[in-house]
């Protein structure tokens, strides 16, 4: 198994820690707190304006990993189902996870 079949969440932690820190670095000094909401605010603004092509991924990899989360043990066959390899599934969640806006869809795809 690699990294991100086990830790599917840390890439969207890891963005969403580097937003922070990286609009604390400016002149304005703000609260973690409000730090945490300008970046949630970002993403979901951002959300809005996906692709259609966008909207497929995120869709597509939500539904995998969703499935995935609800029977690791039968990760291949989920990946085989869906004609994808791990390392297809492992670059495209590194896609999601580096774009807020990806991230933000794909969590609110996966949680439906």
């Amino acid at each position: 198994m690699n990294f991100f079949l086990k830790n599917r969440g840390v890439g969207l932690l890891i963005v969403l820690m580097l937003a922070v820190l990286i609009a604390g670095c400016g002149d304005k000094q703000e609260t973690a707190a409000e730090q945490t909401e300008t970046v949630k605010e970002a993403a979901t603004e951002a959300t809005a304006s996906l692709s259609a092509t966008e909207e497929a991924l995120v869709a597509r990899i939500a539904t995998i990993a969703a499935a995935i989360e609800e029977a690791p043990a039968s990760t291949a066959a989920i990946l085989e189902k869906f004609s994808i390899t791990v390392d297809e599934y492992e670059a495209e969640i590194y896609k999601i996870a580096s774009d807020p806006a990806l991230s933000e869809a794909f969590e609110k795809a996966k949680n439906k």
